[in-house]
């Protein structure tokens, strides 16, 4: 496990928090000094969207991500610092598609379904019952939009998702090249 935003301590995370709010006020102002432009995505956005379980990509974000690679790095940099699980690329020795990610204290495995071979469970499971389960799934992959997908509830340690054999969340955790972090 990575050392991040759990193993903050209060007055830390409060600091962080104090921290943000003041970037987002400095992303306010100039957002209204400009005239009549149109919005430019900071870090504060990025920020939120990391942060909120409900936030979803914006256009302005996304088109910031596109363009500005400093604010792709630091999207990279804070789900480093805030994931509690985090699945680094693959070895550049391995070919073709990844079937499993293991970690110290957990592991994805990607597992066909059975009953209908266009479907694969999407299995995460983790080994210490103590720290909270994630709710949170990202996954960052070069020169593609960072995606963001909610879990369902852990059980027994195991989270399941069954999704088709082709959907976008099931190529990306194949995809060797993939970030993938847990929040």
């Amino acid at each position: 496990m990575t050392s991040g935003w759990s193993s903050f301590e209060p007055q830390q995370k409060q600091a962080a928090a104090f921290m943000f709010d003041a970037l987002s006020t400095i992303d306010a102002v100039s957002d209204a000094i400009a005239e009549d432009g149109p919005r430019h995505a900071g870090f504060s956005d990025l920020f939120a969207y990391v942060m909120g379980p409900e936030d979803e990509m914006t256009p302005d974000l996304a088109a910031a991500l596109e363009s500005q690679p400093a604010l792709q790095a630091d999207l990279l940099r804070l789900l480093k610092q805030t994931a509690q699980y985090r699945f680094p690329r693959v070895a550049a020795a391995s070919s073709g598609s990844v079937a499993q990610r293991d970690g110290e204290l957990y592991r994805i495995t990607l597992r066909p379904s059975r009953a209908e071979p266009s479907q694969v469970y999407i299995v995460i499971d983790l080994a210490d019952p103590l720290i909270a389960p994630p709710s949170l799934l990202y996954v960052c992959r070069p020169g593609r939009r960072c995606e963001k997908h909610r879990l369902p509830v852990a059980h027994d340690g195991t989270i399941q998702i069954l999704a088709d054999a082709g959907a976008p969340l099931v190529e990306a955790l194949r995809d060797n090249d993939a970030e993938v972090f847990l929040r």
